[in-house]
């Protein structure tokens, strides 16, 4: 619940209320390359996420201890969250900006995956539906 709770800015504020409209009306120096630029990230990041979800689900969901693929994925979140420093207006480093939300969006995602193989152990097996 608290990991729900506290993903959800990431979604909220970053992708579709402040970042992303910032991104495209202040650092890219045009707003229609830049709504490109980050259609391309959000496209790219979607598609890795789909490859990546099912495999990552199987293997999770072998593992007794998913705390190391938790604080893998907290890191990339982390890591990724940290370079939006870098996003200035009219920015020279777009594709590293980009780059790097692209991380953080990919470890956000992938936590969440992690954090649902968990629910089956937080109660009894009557109550898991």
């Amino acid at each position: 619940m608290f990991f729900d709770w506290a993903s959800q800015p990431y979604h909220t504020l970053l992708i579709t209320f402040i970042f992303g409209p910032y991104f495209v009306a202040e650092v890219m120096n045009d707003p229609v390359l830049g709504q490109e630029y980050w259609g391309w990230m959000l496209t790219i990041s979607g598609i890795l996420i789909a490859l990546f979800a099912p495999v990552l689900g199987s293997v999770v969901d072998n593992r007794p201890s998913k705390n190391p693929w938790m604080i893998l994925f907290s890191l990339m979140i982390i890591v990724g969250s940290a370079y939006l420093w870098l996003a200035v207006p009219n920015s020279s480093q777009v594709v590293l900006i980009l780059l790097f939300f692209g991380i953080g969006l990919m470890g956000i995602e992938f936590a969440t995956i992690i954090t649902n193989s968990m629910l089956p152990d937080l109660g009894p097996k009557r109550d898991v539906g």
